[in-house]
């Protein structure tokens, strides 16, 4: 239990570390790619598979004991703690790039993260996604 809560504050703290703006980090001004250019987004965090599959094997070995799982239902339960987890991070670094851009900017890069993730997860998908990330962007913009 004790590794779990080490391995987990590990992932914690760099999950906040991620939601603070870095002191002295340059501002990078992001530019709305053409059509025809890659996308400026980024959907699928990248990820360490070695580091990622030890910790699956730890998250699915403590939720098998703690709730007296199987191994194949802890498997799957610790894989999609993963997957949100991955998700978050992807999440935390697309608001990031919106609110490093110059603040006349943010309402078009919103504009271009909504087409992007309609491109990818359809029109129902990609409007509650922007309007999660346009609702991010504003409550930081205030603090």
């Amino acid at each position: 239990m004790v590794v779990m809560l080490r391995v987990y504050g590990r992932r914690r703290s760099e999950l906040i570390d991620q939601d603070r703006p870095a002191e002295g980090r340059r501002r990078q001004a992001l530019t709305i790619p053409a059509a025809n250019e890659s996308e400026l987004f980024d959907f699928n965090p990248p990820n360490d598979p070695a580091n990622d599959d030890e910790a699956l094997q730890e998250r699915a070995a403590i939720m098998a004991e703690s709730n007296g799982w199987d191994a194949a239902t802890a498997l799957q339960e610790a894989r999609w703690e993963a997957d949100r987890e991955r998700c978050w991070r992807g999440f935390l670094r697309n608001a990031g790039r919106i609110l490093e851009a110059p603040a006349h900017t943010r309402d078009a890069l919103l504009g271009q993260y909504q087409a992007e993730a309609t491109r990818r997860y359809g029109q129902a998908a990609g409007a509650n996604m922007a309007q999660s990330l346009r609702g991010w962007v504003r409550a930081k913009e205030v603090h």
